[in-house]
């Protein structure tokens, strides 16, 4: 099941590292604001962003098989100290954890 949720949490990861290079590099992806849901018969997960603002994005997601709730985490786009866009997991309460994203040019 964690494998699932981390490759799910993956896919969302490629898909920031492949944005193309803008005037401000890194910019915040306004495209993935609002609710998204993948299923795969009885699994399902769930994904939903606000708009950016203040030069963050806040998102919540879940996951599950059925009706049972199996994961859900809290997550953050911003930047990092270092400037460089960075997005943060904290899955089921866990400290949060960082991966850092260069815009491709």
């Amino acid at each position: 099941m964690r494998s699932w949720l981390l490759a799910v949490a993956a896919g969302s990861l490629a898909a920031l590292g492949a944005l193309p290079a803008r005037a401000e590099q890194g910019s915040l992806p306004e495209w993935l604001a609002g609710c998204w849901e993948q299923r795969d018969g009885e699994r399902w997960v769930e994904e939903c962003w606000m708009a950016p603002r203040g030069d963050i994005m806040l998102g919540a997601g879940r996951s599950g098989r059925g009706n049972a709730l199996t994961g859900w985490e809290a997550m953050q786009i911003g930047r990092g100290d270092d400037g460089m866009l960075t997005f943060w997991a904290s899955p089921k309460g866990a400290p949060r954890v960082a991966t850092s994203y260069r815009a491709e040019r």
